[in-house]
């Protein structure tokens, strides 16, 4: 019985240490798992960070164009209303120089028909 306490001892000893060195081959690779683990997560925060500047930066973009676009239409109709005005005042011009170009047919008939009241007054 001795023998079979010792034998036992043996055995359970040469699991135990069996076990141990297997725990440390097993540490080993746990460790490099997890300090992989960890830069993957530093990685993809870092990623994460960038991904967020380019969506602001995206959304500012965006924010600049709608402006830029509303200036546009604004700038468009305010041209269309300055055309208006041109023509406008481009008609008033051509009217304004018919009747300037008409004084002298004017003028001209004007002496003969003052000459003819003068006349029909004597009378």
């Amino acid at each position: 019985m001795f023998m079979q306490t010792k034998q036992l001892t043996v055995i359970v000893v040469a699991v135990a240490m069996t076990l141990m060195s297997t725990a440390s081959f097993a540490a080993k690779p746990l460790d490099e798992a997890m300090k992989i683990e960890k830069q993957l997560v530093r990685s993809h925060a870092a990623s994460q960070k960038r991904i967020d500047r380019l969506a602001e930066s995206t959304r500012d973009m965006a924010a600049e164009y709608q402006q830029v676009m509303m200036e546009i239409d604004n700038l468009k109709a305010y041209n269309a209303q300055l055309e208006s005005v041109i023509r406008h005042q481009q008609n008033t011009m051509a009217r304004l120089q018919r009747e300037m170009d008409n004084i002298d047919k004017t003028e001209a008939a004007v002496s003969p028909l003052m000459q003819d009241m003068i006349d029909r007054l004597e009378q």
